[in-house]
């Protein structure tokens, strides 16, 4: 399975930022220090007010992503009902969620649009499918 790139919208990447951010203030304030004569409570406030900030921002957005709710993951698909957007035969899209998905015919035989097909699993991003069986007869 390929390594998916970092999410550059993720927590991680905050971090990273914000560690950078701090660097970047460390050095200007320590070039500035090294020019002209800056009081001391400067090269301690602005560094903690900025540390400061940073874990409150962090912390929200951590209570932001901890009320959102789950958003199921493709292991969560297999087993459910879905409907064919375009005929398979053998392969073509289908409609889960209101997302499309590339589908596959499990079996390789064709099903016509708008068919209900259950998804068997799923490889990369293709679901593999077959016609959608209820109560023991076969849906069309």
């Amino acid at each position: 399975m390929p390594k998916r790139p970092p999410n550059p919208h993720g927590a991680g990447a905050y971090l990273v930022r914000e560690t950078a951010e701090l660097a970047l203030l460390l050095a200007a304030l320590a070039i500035a220090a090294s020019l002209a004569d800056v009081p001391s409570w400067l090269l301690v406030g602005l560094p903690l007010g900025k540390v400061t900030a940073s874990v409150g921002f962090y912390a929200l957005f951590l209570r932001k992503v901890l009320r959102s709710p789950a958003r199921p993951g493709t292991e969560n698909m297999v087993g459910r009902v879905a409907v064919a957007a375009t005929p398979l035969n053998p392969t073509g899209q289908a409609k889960i969620d209101g997302e499309l998905w590339s589908a596959r015919s499990a079996d390789g035989s064709p099903i016509t649009q708008h068919e209900e097909v259950e998804i068997l699993a799923i490889r990369g991003n293709t679901l593999l499918v077959s016609r959608s069986i209820r109560d023991g007869c076969v849906t069309n």
